[in-house]
C-alpha cells in the first residue's frame, strides 16, 4: 500500500483513510471526539499508560480534512479558546484622579506611645515597646491625645 501520510510515527494508507471515513459516516452525529476514540480503539492506538492517543487521534483528523482528504462533521460545541478572543471589551471605567488629600482633608499620621531600640546582639532593632500608630484625618475632630496618647494619662492602650 501506499503512505499517504506518516504521522507521529503511524504511517496512513488509502485503507486507512476509508476506515476513517466509514467511522465518520457511522459515528458523525457523537460528533469528533467520539470518532477520534473509535479510530483509537479500532487501531489500539494507546499510550504506555494504556490510555487512547485521543488528541493525537484528533490532530490527524484536522491535517487529514486540511488536506481535503477527509470530510469531518461539525463541532458539536465551539472550544473555550475562541470564545475567550472574541469577548467584546468592557467598557472604559472612569477612575478619579484626584488626590486623596482633596477627597478626605490632611491626614494626620502620629505614633502614640514610645518607641525603643534594642540593638543587643540578637535583640530587634526598632522593635515598638507597646506603642501604637494613629492614622487619620485631623479635620475629623480626633487627635493622638484623645485617642490616649502621650498627654492622655491612664489611656485605653496602657500606655499612661
Amino acid at each position: 500500500m501506499t503512505a499517504i501520510l506518516t504521522y507521529r510515527n503511524r504511517t496512513i494508507t488509502q485503507n486507512d483513510i476509508a476506515f476513517i471515513q466509514k467511522v465518520i459516516a457511522d459515528y458523525h452525529v457523537e460528533g469528533r471526539t467520539a470518532i477520534s476514540r473509535r479510530l483509537c480503539q479500532a487501531w489500539k492506538w494507546q499510550q504506555d499508560n494504556g490510555q487512547l492517543k485521543d488528541m493525537v487521534c484528533r490532530g490527524l483528523l484536522l491535517v487529514l480534512e486540511r488536506k481535503q482528504l477527509i470530510s469531518l462533521p461539525p463541532r458539536i460545541r465551539d472550544n473555550n479558546n475562541s470564545s475567550l478572543r472574541h469577548k467584546t471589551p468592557l467598557a472604559d471605567i472612569e477612575i478619579c484622579q484626584q488626590p486623596i488629600t482633596a477627597i478626605c482633608g490632611q491626614a494626620e499620621i502620629a505614633v502614640i506611645g514610645s518607641e525603643t531600640r534594642d540593638d543587643s546582639p540578637g535583640g530587634r532593632a526598632g522593635a515598638n515597646s507597646g506603642g501604637a500608630v494613629y492614622c487619620g484625618a485631623g479635620s475629623a475632630g480626633v487627635s493622638p491625645a484623645s485617642l490616649g496618647g502621650q498627654d492622655a494619662p491612664g489611656s485605653r492602650f496602657g500606655l499612661g
